[in-house]
């Protein structure tokens, strides 16, 4: 689905791509972070989103158990191949942790 501009969405899945709601999550920039819950805000089970601020780079990840660590989410980030065409191609990121 699309990621609103300005935001990570982040989805918790299990194994089998199911969502997971209530789940504790992290995410850290340069001068502060913010822990919060997946499943509590949107339509989807395991969905949480988190809104970016310009300037910064973020990094997300789980606390309920052992995560990997999502890195380098710049709020500034424009993907180098898109087209020069006057529209602004950034939006967000969307990152998913899927339980093993």
């Amino acid at each position: 689905g699309d990621v609103p501009r300005g935001r990570i969405v982040i989805l918790i899945q299990d194994a089998n791509g199911r969502g997971l709601d209530g789940i504790r999550i992290r995410v850290q920039w340069g001068e502060g972070e913010d822990t919060f819950f997946s499943g509590f805000k949107g339509s989807e089970a395991g969905y949480a989103d988190f809104e970016l601020q310009r300037g910064h780079s973020y990094s997300a990840q789980v606390l309920d158990g052992t995560s990997q660590i999502a890195r380098g989410l710049d709020s500034d980030q424009i993907e180098a191949d898109c087209p020069a065409d006057g529209t602004l191609h950034y939006q967000g990121w969307r990152v998913v942790f899927r339980k093993q």
